[in-house]
């Protein structure tokens, strides 16, 4: 991918930019969730501004306990339809969750 033109991050800068370590982003590279734009002859990645949606999405996903190959599938084929009904989903086993705690509490 051609660096000239765009505004990039490095790793480190969209990292900070997105609230996760370093690590995660390359965990990530690694499992085929969530590549980066493209690399430098260096190895060094590069993440565009444009990727910051769909990282917020896959946060957002991930928060509510979508496993990773939920995400990975969801990531091939995006649409809104499917990201509401996965966040109900998961809303669903959140609050049955939240459910039980209260009953062992009581």
């Amino acid at each position: 991918m051609e660096r000239k033109n765009t505004k990039t991050l490095t790793t480190g800068e969209f990292a900070s930019y997105v609230g996760v370590k370093k690590d995660t982003l390359f965990y990530y590279d690694k499992i085929n969730l969530f590549k980066p734009a493209g690399k430098l002859l260096n190895g060094y990645r590069y993440y565009t501004y444009d990727q910051i949606k769909s990282f917020s999405t896959l946060q957002s996903l991930r928060k509510l306990g979508v496993s990773i190959e939920e995400l990975k599938e969801y990531l091939s084929s995006q649409n809104t339809h499917k990201f509401i009904q996965m966040a109900n989903q998961q809303t669903v086993i959140v609050e049955k969750e939240i459910e039980k705690l209260l009953q062992i509490q009581r």
